[in-house]
């Protein structure tokens, strides 16, 4: 089966955004509000598809906290 080619600028308007979502910001700053560890409120991401690690969500709060 070919593939259609498509420009590069189409592709990478296609891809999806790097980083977390203001939404996964406000679910980690709840979780985290109820005890959870980084390493948990990383699986739990994981587990709902968002791909992290808890070590970025660390790095990634601390700079929204300043």
């Amino acid at each position: 089966m070919i593939t259609p080619k498509i420009s590069l600028t189409e592709a990478a308007e296609n891809e999806r955004p790097r980083g977390l979502t203001p939404d996964a910001i406000e679910a980690v700053k709840v979780l985290r509000s109820k005890q959870y560890s980084w390493r948990e409120c990383a699986a739990w991401l994981n587990h709902r598809g968002v791909v992290c690690d808890y070590t970025k969500l660390f790095r990634l709060l601390a700079k929204h906290e300043e």
